[in-house]
């Protein structure tokens, strides 16, 4: 059990072990916060802990993994909030079993209504390019290609020791002996009761099959529906929907893969898992390794405008056109045609020609047209064209991520 003072309190871990354990590690940790503490029960603790609060003024507790201390813990801190709900004792409870989180704080959990429940997501690529341009010195292609393998969670970022993404992948990813070889199903293991139908969902949908019924036709499951909610609650899964349509009326609905690492793992390394049995680690497909950057080079550029406009970016698409990006604004919409590749000012031309054409489908009014690349020559015109390092500086000029390290 780990304990850190922090500025206006105290900082606990909770590992894993038994309940009375964890009671009896606890109590000895914070008696040297707390002088005189005691208690043989949870209710005796949280007792003395807000006694002592009431003492010093104020305590702040922030306890990770709370959920290992066990459903006695949480039934004396839900009487607790009831009984002292004006207490200077304030708690921060953080946990990364996101399923078991929503079971004691969801509308039906014990401490509904007595905490304030957020949910922190995974890093979008502009967070991660900062946080790989302070540690590793990260261009923003050098940022986008560790991104796109490793994913948002810092976790994983911090694993990333140089800029060469296929050393690091083969070491964290493709080997057995890597700490991501097989963290997507650690997660699915602890989070759902049916894992192996899971995978099997995300497996169909990193090879493409992005509908629902598509879906269907793989994972044969009549509460498919269920399944999709569970992994978008998890924020594995993401429902998109093209720019302009009525999310809860559409019938054009996609589903993706929400974080790089999950689609990469679930493109590259479960369906080839059985190559690792005989020579202790999965082999690096170049050419899929390409094509998914280039799908997730797509929509970082779309989460890239929407950071530049401030609004939602979107991609759109009918049985005869798709377009990339649109960003709907009060000037009317931005249209843009994606390339992971260096494009010259001949075929940017022809590129940005043919996506004029296609916006005479769009049912909205255009406010501009234009072309975003590793790197693209300008044809001339009124078009806009940028490459990603210009792309990425302007996003974060509009942004307000920054670095802030702790002592």
């Amino acid at each position: 059990m780990l304990l850190r003072r922090v500025n206006r309190g105290v900082y606990v871990f909770i590992p894993e072990a038994e309940e009375r354990l964890l009671l009896r590690l606890l109590r000895s940790r914070l008696s040297t916060l707390c002088e005189g503490l005691s208690g043989s029960s949870w209710e005796g603790l949280l007792t003395g802990l807000a006694e002592c609060a009431e003492q010093r003024g104020e305590l702040l507790l922030v306890i990770d993994e709370f959920q290992r201390l066990g459903p006695g813990f949480i039934s004396h801190l839900q009487l607790l909030a009831d009984t002292l709900p004006d207490s200077p004792l304030k708690l921060v409870l953080l946990g990364s079993a996101v399923s078991v989180i929503d079971r004691i704080a969801g509308a039906l959990g014990p401490l509904y209504g007595r905490c304030v429940l957020v949910k922190l997501a995974g890093f979008r690529f502009l967070e991660a390019f900062v946080m790989l341009r302070e540690r590793l010195g990260a261009s923003p292609l050098q940022a986008f290609e560790t991104y796109s393998v490793f994913g948002g969670s810092p976790y994983n970022l911090s694993l990333v020791e140089t800029l060469d993404w296929r050393r690091e992948a083969k070491r964290h990813i493709h080997s057995v002996y890597g700490r991501l070889y097989e963290e997507p199903l650690h997660v699915l293991s602890s989070e759902t009761r049916e894992p192996g139908v899971y995978a099997s969902i995300l497996e169909a949908i990193a090879r493409g099959r992005r509908s629902f019924s598509e879906i269907a036709q793989v994972v044969h499951r009549t509460s498919l529906v269920k399944y999709l909610e569970v992994l978008r609650n998890l924020g594995i899964v993401e429902r998109v929907v093209p720019a302009g349509e009525n999310p809860l009326r559409t019938k054009k609905a996609q589903y993706v893969i929400g974080d790089p690492f999950w689609d990469y793992w679930f493109k590259m390394v479960y369906p080839r898992r059985d190559e690792a049995e005989l020579s202790g680690e999965v082999g690096l497909d170049e050419e899929g390794v390409r094509l998914h950057m280039s799908e997730w080079f797509e929509r970082v550029a779309r989460e890239l405008v929407s950071r530049l406009y401030g609004v939602k970016a979107s991609p759109w698409w009918s049985r005869e056109v798709e377009i990339d990006v649109i960003a709907p604004t009060s000037r009317g919409a931005y249209v843009f045609e994606i390339k992971y590749r260096e494009v010259d000012s001949s075929e940017a031309e022809r590129l940005l020609r043919s996506l004029e054409a296609k916006t005479t489908r769009l049912p909205m009014k255009m406010a501009g047209v234009g072309l975003i690349a590793l790197r693209a020559e300008h044809p001339g015109g009124d078009y806009i064209v940028m490459g990603f390092d210009e792309l990425v500086e302007a996003a974060l000029a509009k942004s307000s991520v920054r670095v802030e390290r702790l002592a």
